[in-house]
């Protein structure tokens, strides 16, 4: 039996020990005297760190574990590895997802070396998101509603991801440059975004690059425009226009009707009511009008042509009973005619 100052087992503590040994007696030997001797229980030395390990640095997402540090050198012992301080492993710990990481580290010692841990022991590891754009989006032409609003079409892909991971597209909106007809205009898109399991391991690098789209004019019509009456005129088949209202504008656009070349024809000179007038001529104004488009010129206009007035009614002349002489018929002559 081993008894060091009266007690067995270990020592609690690194200092001297009196060790007081004896035998009992068997059957085939003599009980052995008891011996006491000292016995100086000493500390074994600490592992220490020769190289300690560090950050790998650039990592990028790739949707495979990777190593998240260069190794550290032990001496005395095995170095290891914690991604929570709990659980330790001998071999470098990988991650595959993007985000902050922290490994704690410590040397394990072996049998002639005590463990050891570091007063800072964590290394701070990131693994950046990859970027990510989309793509496969275009924009529909239309025409011209007042608003910058446009239409998308095509089926938005996100272009850079990595094998199958689940990464879908939040859709946006999408905006023509400004509210005006055009050939090419630019559309803007904004507000996409990513979504799905995997979106935390990607970045938007930026909205979907610009596309072209046009709008193009709006067709109106004019209605209201009046045919003046007027007297019978010989051969004047020409009527004055006037008023007009824009029919199928968009609210508060700045659009008139433009008379200024406008014209008014009958099919003839003669005296009616009710005459059928073809307007030609008729154009739009206003700050907006680059934006219409006249679907055709105004239709269903009439106009009354009223009967010339006639002239005296009385003639003078002198003549011979049986000869021939001369009658002054200016006075019978109406507006326009002749008198015989």
């Amino acid at each position: 039996m081993l008894e060091l100052d009266g007690v067995s087992g270990y020592p609690s503590s690194f200092l001297d020990y009196a060790v007081t040994v004896n035998s009992a007696a068997t059957s085939n030997y003599e009980a052995a005297p008891e011996k006491t001797f000292k016995v100086k229980v000493v500390a074994l030395p600490q592992a220490s760190i020769t190289t300690a390990p560090t950050a790998k640095t650039g990592l990028t997402y790739n949707g495979n574990a990777q190593p998240l540090v260069e190794a550290g050198i032990a001496s005395g012992g095995t170095m290891q590895y914690s991604l929570n301080n709990a659980t330790w492993i001998d071999t470098i710990p990988e991650a595959k997802a993007a985000g902050d990481y922290t490994v704690y580290f410590k040397v394990k010692g072996d049998a002639n070396h005590n463990n050891y841990t570091p007063t800072s022991n964590t290394v701070n590891v990131t693994i950046a998101k990859k970027d990510v754009t989309i793509i496969g989006l275009k924009a529909e032409n239309k025409v011209y509603n007042g608003d910058i609003t446009a239409t998308v079409k095509g089926t938005a892909t996100v272009e850079g991801k990595e094998g199958s991971d689940a990464v879908d597209v939040t859709a946006g909106t999408a905006s023509f440059d400004n509210k005006n007809v055009g050939v090419r205009k630019t559309v803007k898109f904004t507000g996409y975004g990513l979504s799905g399991t995997d979106a935390g391991n990607y970045n938007l690098k930026a909205q979907p690059a610009d596309v072209t789209a046009d709008i193009t004019v709006k067709e109106v019509i004019v209605t209201g425009i009046t045919a003046t009456n007027r007297g019978y005129a010989e051969g004047n088949v020409d009527v004055d226009l006037t008023g007009g209202t824009v029919s199928g504008a968009v609210s508060g656009d700045t659009i008139t009707v433009d008379l200024s070349n406008a014209k008014g024809k009958i099919s003839d000179a003669n005296a009616s009511n009710n005459k059928a007038v073809t307007v030609s001529g008729v154009k739009l104004g206003g700050a907006d009008k680059a934006n219409y488009v006249l679907k055709e010129q105004p239709k269903g206009i009439t106009v009354d042509i009223a009967k010339a007035a006639h002239g005296n009614e009385t003639a003078t002349g002198t003549a011979k009973y049986g000869a021939e002489g001369t009658v002054d018929l200016s006075g019978l002559i109406v507006a326009g005619g002749t008198a015989t």
